[in-house]
């Protein structure tokens, strides 16, 4: 009888494919050839010329082939001896796209393999099921098994994968749902599981409602068209904040686009085309910013905007056609009916949102000036000067290069305009006089109109502007006029406004500032007329106010302001009215103040 040491000696120097064909000569030999230590043998013996060729390793059909087709013991030993000699050469990626494996399955041996941090099978013929212990590669990051006749259901313990990154099972016979535990890839960038025949719905991603808790945070491109997916899209699917790209073509997909759809901020790119989709489309949809191209063709949806679009004709429209033309076709239409197909779709929303768009628009309607525009009367406002107030700055931008360019003065006072204090008007710079009280403005006044270095007045009373005043409003060193009385604007003022040296006339009455006066307002020597009147001032009048020895109205009646009267008001020789009534001052009335009353222009005294 031959020793058993003797079998393994011999026939460990045969390649494995020609062992593995004797192992029928007789009983011992197969009892021998079937062991883990004949497979390690035979193993180390026929690759050691290539222990430390990781390329050929990696690439070599015979091995490949052994570790898909030979005995489970061997399937081991080559995934072990594979594994030693790619993380020798630092190689994390095994790429398997040249084998021929009809009818051979994924074994189990896959676990030894999670040294690897990539794992790629494409278009071999690799059938059977995808084993569950693929949940034992737990530093795989890319899973692609594409294209091949894989079955079955996909497994739960994929789920198990917490490091990947990129999972394709694409163009295989995959049934069952969507396995639950894909919820927790925190790191799945990407998943595409398109063309096969995966039923359950996508609430299998995400659950069902809002407040179930989804961990596909980074997930940017989910394809899952071309299967059996129905069921509604789920309120939950907004918890994707990273998806850019949505395919779900080809599906049983049903019911209507929930509102939580436009939640989904980053996406560009979604097709859902040839589903059973109905009912109206969220407006919301329509205002996603990043949203380039939706396709829902072939679905029964209505897109409930203007005049209410059918079966997304528009869209299909706007898909196909360049974006030239759309330009070229929409500049003919009027401005404020432009603004509102912006919505039509997200495509025609990108086409008609660029500034030479605008530019193109206005250029055709605008009137036609043989001489730049100076000023513009309230008598001469055209509707687009307007809604300048309410257009999108792209619009903004174009009027002021084709119409404001040279404009010297707004003169629009109680013109019912609406609408807030844009940035774009920083870019009249020409301006010298801006005229809008009385009017419906709302919102804070802009930084950028301290970039309007020439203007002289700027009147903005009994309007609704808030907030506070802005420091650029400094800039306007020009400035003799400034009146912003009767607002609702809050916050201190700013020292800057001591820079404005030219002021002769500050009206800021009527609003809700608060803290002190600023100590810099002494420095507007000029100053004929000073009303802080009906705020939340406090504290004490600053001592520089005597400087302002040129006023004739000073008002700061209905405030809170305290400590005694300052005594510098005897040299106000100028002084016709004074109230500094309803506050909190203290002490006596100054003696200067007496005499001034007895030998000035003083009619009216109110403390």
């Amino acid at each position: 009888m031959i020793p058993p040491d003797l079998v393994y000696n011999i026939f460990s120097w045969l390649p494995p494919k020609q062992a593995l064909k004797l192992k029928r000569i007789s009983k011992l030999i197969y009892e021998c050839l079937s062991t883990n230590h004949f497979a390690i043998l035979n193993v180390n013996h026929f690759f050691t010329g290539h222990e430390r060729d990781a390329s050929f390793l990696a690439s070599n059909r015979a091995f490949d082939e052994m570790f898909f087709l030979a005995p489970q013991s061997y399937k081991q030993q080559c995934a072990q001896h594979l594994v030693r000699v790619m993380e020798e050469e630092k190689y994390v990626s095994l790429r398997w796209n040249d084998l021929t494996l009809n009818a051979v399955c994924l074994p189990p041996a896959i676990s030894f393999l999670s040294y690897f941090k990539s794992l790629e099978i494409r278009k071999t013929g690799l059938t059977g099921p995808i084993p569950g212990e693929i949940g034992t590669l737990k530093n795989l990051e890319v899973l692609i098994l594409q294209d091949n006749q894989i079955n079955g259901c996909i497994p739960n313990e994929i789920g198990d994968l917490v490091n990947l990154k990129s999972l394709n099972l694409s163009k295989n016979c995959l049934q069952g749902e969507i396995p639950h535990s894909l919820r927790r890839l925190s790191r799945l960038v990407e998943i595409i599981l398109e063309g096969n025949q995966l039923v359950g719905s996508l609430s299998n991603f995400v659950g069902v409602g809002e407040g179930e808790i989804c961990d596909l945070i980074m997930l940017e491109f989910m394809n899952v068209a071309e299967n059996q997916i129905g069921g509604h899209i789920p309120q939950g699917f907004g918890q994707l904040k990273a998806l850019t790209h949505l395919i779900a073509n080809g599906n049983y997909i049903e019911g209507e686009i929930p509102e939580s759809f436009s939640q989904l901020t980053s996406l560009q790119y979604a097709v859902l085309a040839r589903n059973r989709l109905h009912g109206r489309i969220p407006h919301t949809v329509f205002h996603m910013e990043r949203l380039e191209y939706l396709n829902l063709k072939d679905n029964q949806c209505e897109e409930g905007i203007n005049e209410g679009l059918k079966n997304n004709r528009m869209s299909c429209f706007t898909a196909t056609t360049p974006t030239e033309v759309i330009q070229q076709i929409f500049s003919w239409i009027p401005p404020s009916q432009n603004l509102a197909f912006q919505r039509i779709d997200s495509r025609v929303y990108a086409c008609l949102c660029p500034s030479h768009f605008a530019k193109m628009n206005l250029s055709r309607f605008i009137p036609i000036n043989a001489e730049p525009l100076i000023e513009i009367p309230a008598a001469n406002i055209y509707e687009f000067d307007r809604s300048f107030f309410t257009w999108p700055a792209s619009y903004q931008t174009a009027l002021v290069e084709l119409r404001y360019a040279s404009l010297g003065g707004i003169f629009w006072a109680a013109r019912r305009i609406e609408g807030s204090l844009p940035p774009t008007i920083g870019k009249l710079n020409s301006l010298s006089h801006l005229l809008l009280g009385d009017n419906r403005l709302t919102g804070t006044i802009p930084n950028e109109i301290g970039h309007l270095v020439k203007l002289r007045l700027l009147e903005l009373p009994r309007n609704a502007l808030s907030g506070a005043i802005p420091k650029g409003l400094g800039n306007l060193v020009h400035l003799t006029y400034l009146s912003l009385n009767q607002n609702r604007l809050s916050g201190e003022l700013p020292p800057e406004i001591g820079n404005l040296i030219h002021l002769d006339t500050l009206y800021l009455g009527g609003n809700n500032f608060t803290g002190n006066i600023p100590e810099s307002i002494g420095n507007l020597l000029k100053l004929e007329k000073l009303h802080l009147n009906s705020n939340r001032l406090t504290g004490p009048l600053p001592d520089s106010i005597s400087n302002l020895v040129h006023l004739q109205e000073f008002l700061c009646q209905q405030n809170q302001l305290g400590g005694p009267i300052p005594t510098g008001f005897e040299g106000f020789f100028e002084l016709e009215t004074l109230d500094l009534s309803r506050n909190l001052f203290i002490g006596s009335i100054p003696a200067g103040l007496e005499r001034l009353g007895r030998n000035s222009r003083l009619r009216t005294i109110v403390i």
